[in-house]
């Protein structure tokens, strides 16, 4: 294996050299030399394992970005390192780097999408507002390779895995540019903030246990917590809050109108398009609860591409893409998987566009917690629901929606009942 590492590391220098050692060249060298050596055509991922169960010394070094399962060190050569990256299930949020190279997937498939980030302002060194835009949505399979350009004006890529084991290698350098020097996570639509310096703001003043005394209050009275909010806003300044509002809405609280009111006085159009990156980060409560039974293995690995499509589709027309790409476009299941989705996570109607019915989301939230007897379901929705006037309505069309379900089989794992 240390054979092949060196060869894919001769052919970057090969490479490299050809185009005089150009920094801004070296993106493009390396997506070359990975393709001229076809890695995943020559090895596996359980023979690169293998290799890392039985290395010794300074080449055997474990790492860690971007919340990756596992990073190992493959090689660290005079100009550049190679990587291997392993996982099982995982989401990134949309996010830049501060390394040019490339990468090529060598198993498994991951949904890729890339962003450009757009009239930029600059609130602090680490704090950005703007208007973060999709260009592209694929899936990436064996063989693919993506090239990858530091800083937010490079690269900005967001990825989903699911189902079996994934694996990539990399070829990478630090940028020598210092603008480019800046690892930034970017909320959707608005927001961007650099991954590593948050923790080091947040801690100023003991800031992580304020956070915490804030969610408690919250828990306990909406409106001492607006009033609390208040005085924050006033001794903190705008990164801090927004990453206040972030970490709360992160661990699934809707911030009360009247704090976000006293948001939106004292820091105008900028709070106005902050809270609209807000409103991205929730795990909507149905997400987290497929999330658990995905990790406890109640889920086939079929069903977790569909899952993690939800973390990286912004609309309707984005999940009916992404389906049809995995399925192909005739595929029958293609359109039921997506408007499913839609009503499900991206709580609207691929239809109308309107709002989806809270009997709806009851619905789904019963079923994917374990329940399968729809009789059942369908009572204690309408217990729950009685004073909507739509709501025998609703029972009709979720009892057929509920038959769609049980006909389709990628919803077979949904609907078998939670493991005891």
């Amino acid at each position: 294996m240390d054979t092949l590492i060196d060869e894919l590391a001769a052919e970057t220098e090969k490479e490299w050299a050809v185009a005089k050692y150009s920094n801004t060249d070296f993106s493009g060298c390396a997506v070359q030399a990975l393709e001229n050596i076809g890695f995943h055509e020559r090895t596996s991922p359980e023979d690169i394992l293998r290799h890392f169960c039985n290395r010794r010394g300074a080449r055997a070094s474990l790492s860690r970005a971007h919340g990756a399962p596992s990073i190992f060190i493959g090689g660290s050569y005079e100009n550049f390192l190679i990587f291997f990256h392993f996982w099982n299930s995982r989401v990134a949020a949309p996010h830049s780097h501060e390394w040019d190279g490339a990468y090529q997937v060598l198993s498994g498939e991951s949904l890729h999408k890339t962003y450009c980030f757009e009239t930029a302002r600059h609130v602090s060194h680490s704090f950005r507002i703007g208007q973060v835009k999709t260009e592209t949505l694929s899936i990436q399979r064996a063989g693919f390779v993506q090239k990858v350009e530091a800083g937010p004006g490079g690269t900005i890529h967001a990825l989903a895995y699911g189902g079996k084991l994934g694996a990539a290698v990399s070829i990478r350098r630090d940028s020598v540019a210092p603008s480019s020097r800046l690892t930034l996570t970017f909320d959707r639509p608005h927001a961007a903030y650099e991954t590593i310096s948050q923790p080091s703001e947040m801690s100023n003043g003991n800031m992580m246990e304020r956070y915490r005394a804030f969610e408690w209050l919250l828990y306990v009275d909406e409106l001492k917590f607006a009033d609390e909010i208040a005085g924050f806003s006033n001794t903190a300044n705008l990164p801090e809050t927004y990453y206040l509002f972030r970490t709360l809405a992160e661990r699934g609280h809707a911030i009360p109108q009247h704090a976000q009111a006293i948001m939106a006085e004292r820091y105008g159009e900028e709070w106005e398009l902050l809270g609209r990156s807000l409103i991205s980060v929730p795990r909507h409560e149905m997400t987290v609860m497929l999330r658990e039974r995905m990790d406890k293995g109640e889920l086939d690995p079929e069903l977790k591409f569909f899952v993690s499509a939800l973390y990286v589709c912004d609309n309707i027309e984005e999940l009916i893409d992404i389906v049809a790409q995995k399925l192909g476009a005739d595929n029958d299941a293609s359109a039921l998987i997506a408007d499913w989705m839609g009503l499900l996570l991206l709580n609207k109607d691929p239809n109308t566009g309107e709002q989806t019915p809270q009997p709806f989301r009851d619905f789904f939230l019963k079923l994917i917690a374990g329940q399968h007897d729809i009789e059942t379901i369908c009572k204690q929705v309408h217990e729950n629901h009685a004073q909507d006037p739509r709501i025998d309505e609703y029972i009709n069309n979720i009892k057929t929606l509920y038959t769609a379900l049980t006909q389709a089989p990628i919803y077979q794992p949904i609907m078998a009942p939670r493991a005891a």
